[in-house]
């Protein structure tokens, strides 16, 4: 490691971002001699640990401070494990097109992908217990469910929560096609009926036995621009 170069390296880099060795050093949690003697060329052999923390305060690598870079191997280990660690912050959910349903009892899952939304997992998390691949976007078509879910907005539906146990909202297919209403469990019904109403006064509730109810999945919350 050559003193000179990386003092030159820190210098340039404190005057493009307007620090002093005082400012510097207190981003950087070091001591100011330690700065100021690296800069003046008295320091020899600068810990490397310092040196990491004078490169993240200038927001850079310590490699363009020392003029060392890594070999193309490590950088390909580095860049795999980023991506890697990417990964698994982000869910990656399909967004569904279910305007044009096949026929009754359809699954949602077999629907056409239009698109993927990148969310962070532990958002997801806070949601819901099923795994990822179990929760797609929906957008709602109809005003049924006015004014709580309005034609045009995204769901996010969890696919895996069939059972209205608690009653909530789900998608169901409703004959003709995939629907969001509100589902409650009869209690003590036999065989198991679930009763299926709209938050639109003008629409009318109905019932139907849980099998033929063809639930899809429990919406867990809707887009909302503010």
């Amino acid at each position: 490691m050559e003193e000179f170069k990386v003092a030159r390296a820190v210098e340039r880099r404190m005057k493009a971002q307007g620090l002093n060795p005082k400012s510097l050093s207190k981003k950087a949690g070091l001591n100011e001699t330690f700065v100021r003697d690296l800069l003046e060329g008295r320091s020899r052999n600068p810990r490397t640990d310092s040196l990491e923390k004078l490169a993240k305060a200038l927001g850079c690598a310590m490699g363009d401070l020392t003029g060392d870079r890594p070999n193309s191997a490590t950088q390909l280990h580095s860049n795999r494990a980023r991506a890697e660690e990417d990964h698994l912050s982000v869910a990656r959910i399909d967004e569904l097109d279910v305007r044009a349903a096949a026929g009754p009892g359809q699954n949602i899952d077999s629907e056409a992908k239009i698109g993927e939304w990148q969310l962070p997992r532990e958002l997801v998390k806070i949601a819901t217990h099923s795994p990822v691949e179990r929760i797609k976007i929906l957008t709602i078509v109809g005003d049924s469910m006015e004014p709580t879910y309005k034609p045009t907005e995204k769901v996010m539906v969890d696919t895996g929560d069939v059972r209205p146990s608690p009653p909530g909202i789900f998608v169901v297919w409703d004959g003709l096609g995939f629907v969001v209403k509100r589902v409650e469990f009869l209690p003590h019904s036999d065989p198991p009926r679930v009763k299926i109403t709209s938050d639109n006064p003008k629409y009318m509730a109905y019932e139907r036995v849980l099998d033929e109810a063809y639930v899809q999945g429990r919406v867990l919350g809707k887009w909302l621009w503010v």
